[in-house]
């Protein structure tokens, strides 16, 4: 009897070490959670004093979250909007899910997400970052996109999200022995979301050769219910490509292929183009990565995108198509 116990006592302990490593020891965790508190407060105040007023909510990736100047987007729309962007890796389901879990109806929706996420072969996976940060909101069906899209997390999925991989474990350990913690930090946060670094990595390579994509299954899939789940709340619901960084000589083939691949997404989730394509080619519009934008280049992708937004929303049409082609 002893023996099945203490098999038994092994196997809940490496299930809570596991646990503390990915969910509470994790400064990732710890810096996006943060992040979502101040955007929750931020929303909060904002129905609060204006009760009935709609919302301008984006969300995607990190790209998102680097990119989308909530401040200029209100200068322009006339409406309070925010930036809900997180990091790719925690998976659309959840990304897509945390976005419209906090819409009331008449609000609207940008989606930003990455094209290589929604292009075949595209990870459509939870992860374990998605399951820590729904643990830390005590909403663990939204790890899988929940009510958004209809799914809850089964036991298999409990047992293996919270497990540590060789590269998180690698990669905590060598935070913990040098001290340097998470790259991004609480002075990286900007108004009503938005994320700015001072980092600026000199290694970050344009895009060259432009690559065909087209929606992948599960994508289509994904966005097909999500395009559902915000009708049926009231919610106005865009598509907008972020930018990556691309060599001036290939930019207008990459802007073709990229038309392509929105005319794919446009039938499900209309798309609202901000007359680049998801191109830039200037370096200082970059920060640490070909899709994270400077200070700079977050004033020029919103200041763009701003203009016909607003537009769309005064008319009440349809987006707007321009500048893209077929």
């Amino acid at each position: 009897m002893r023996f099945p116990l203490a098999i038994l006592a092994s196997v809940i302990a490496a299930y809570a070490l596991s646990f503390w490593l990915t969910v509470p020891a994790n400064p990732e965790v710890g810096f996006w959670q943060h992040v979502v508190e101040l955007r929750d407060a931020e929303i909060a105040q904002v129905r609060k004093e204006r009760p009935g007023q709609p919302i301008i909510f984006f969300t995607g990736g990190s790209s998102c979250a680097f990119s989308i100047d909530p401040k200029i987007i209100e200068e322009t729309c006339g409406m309070p909007a925010f930036n809900l962007g997180l990091p790719i890796s925690t998976g659309a389901p959840y990304i897509v899910h945390q976005a419209l879990s906090r819409c009331q109806p008449g609000d609207v929706l940008v989606v930003c997400l990455e094209a290589d996420a929604l292009a075949e072969h595209g990870d459509m996976q939870s992860s374990t970052l998605a399951f820590a940060l729904a643990v830390q909101q005590g909403d663990l069906d939204g790890t899988v996109g929940g009510s958004t899209l209809a799914r809850s997390i089964e036991f298999s999925e409990l047992l293996s999200l919270p497990r540590p991989g060789p590269r998180f474990l690698t990669t905590l350990a060598a935070r913990s022995a040098t001290g340097t913690g998470y790259r991004y930090t609480l002075d990286d946060i900007r108004y009503r979301g938005r994320i700015e670094t001072q980092i600026s990595d000199p290694s970050v390579a344009a895009l060259d050769t432009p690559v065909e994509r087209r929606i992948g299954d599960e994508a289509s899939m994904l966005i097909s219910q999500l395009a559902k789940a915000a009708e049926a709340k009231g919610v106005r619901l865009f598509y907008s490509m972020p930018w990556r960084y691309t060599k001036s000589d290939t930019a207008e083939e990459w802007r073709r292929a990229n038309n392509r691949f929105l005319n794919t997404i446009d039938p499900i989730i209309p798309v609202i183009q901000d007359g680049t394509s998801g191109v830039g080619t200037e370096r200082t519009h970059f920060s640490d990565s070909h899709q994270h934008l400077s200070a700079a280049g977050s004033e020029q992708r919103t200041s763009a995108l701003a203009g016909t937004l607003a537009a769309t929303l005064t008319q009440n049409s349809e987006p707007s198509h321009n500048g893209r082609e077929n």
